[in-house]
């Protein structure tokens, strides 16, 4: 869903680029070099994907579980302070306790408030 949602066109940058979710570390560089073996292709997959729109694994996990209150009965299981944990313990948090309630509601409008959530993590630094 990540490479085929495009984002929207800014100031800045006035084409439509696209998202990159690495699910396997490297996974954005090998790829980069794999399609851009010249440098006017390793420009144009720069353009296609920039750096600031790549996100992993970890990282979503973070996202979501930093706005997100996932409770089982009476108990609190995920709340934003999971996160602070670390990345490997909020990942597998995220794994284990949010991601089989919401894997049917994965749309083109939960990808967009991931999105949003990002960019709001990338303004405040955390």
């Amino acid at each position: 869903m990540s490479r085929y949602i495009l984002a929207p066109v800014t100031v800045q940058n006035n084409l439509q680029t696209s998202w990159f979710f690495e699910r396997a570390r490297g996974q954005y560089k090998t790829l980069r070099s794999r399609e851009g073996f010249t440098k006017s292709r390793q420009s144009a997959f720069d353009r296609k994907y920039p750096k600031k729109q790549m996100f992993t694994k970890v990282e979503l996990a973070k996202f979501i579980n930093a706005y997100q209150e996932v409770w089982d009965g009476r108990k609190l299981v995920i709340s934003p302070n999971i996160v602070v944990r670390g990345n490997e313990k909020n990942y597998a948090k995220f794994i284990n306790d949010n991601l089989p309630d919401n894997i049917k509601k994965i749309n083109n409008v939960y990808f967009e408030v991931l999105l949003s959530a990002k960019y709001f993590f990338a303004q405040k630094n955390v």
